[in-house]
C-alpha cells in the first residue's frame, strides 16, 4: 500500500476507529517509514494542542465587541 493510503488512515488511527487488522498493518508501515512517523508527529501535535484551545474559555466582552464592530 502506498504511503498517502497509510496518510489518509492516520486520524481514524489515533482516534481508535479502524479495525484491529487496519491498525497492525498500519502500525507495521509506521515502523519502517520515517515520512508517515512524521505525519503521525504533527498529526498527534495538531490535535493535542486543538484540545487545549477547548479549555480555553474567550472573555466574557468579546461576544459584545465583535458584535459592536459589525454593527457599526
Amino acid at each position: 500500500m502506498h504511503c498517502d493510503n497509510f496518510q489518509n488512515k492516520l486520524f481514524d488511527f489515533l482516534e481508535g476507529m479502524l479495525s484491529e487488522d487496519e491498525a497492525e498493518e498500519l502500525r507495521e508501515h509506521l515502523s519502517s517509514c520515517s515520512d508517515c512517523q512524521h505525519e503521525l508527529s504533527v498529526l498527534t501535535t495538531v490535535l493535542n494542542f486543538e484540545k487545549l484551545l477547548d479549555d480555553v474559555e474567550p472573555p466574557s466582552f468579546l461576544a459584545s465587541r465583535v458584535l459592536a464592530h459589525i454593527i457599526h
